[in-house]
C-alpha cells in the first residue's frame, strides 16, 4: 500500500512540475 501511495505522489509531483514548465517560457531559453 505504501509503495502504491508513493507512486501516486510522485506522479502528482511530475504533473505539477510539467505544468509549471509549460507556464514558464524562460525555461525554453536555458
Amino acid at each position: 500500500m505504501f509503495f502504491s501511495l508513493s507512486v501516486d505522489a510522485v506522479l502528482v509531483v511530475i504533473l505539477i512540475l510539467f505544468g509549471l514548465m509549460q507556464q514558464w517560457p524562460w525555461n525554453l531559453a536555458i
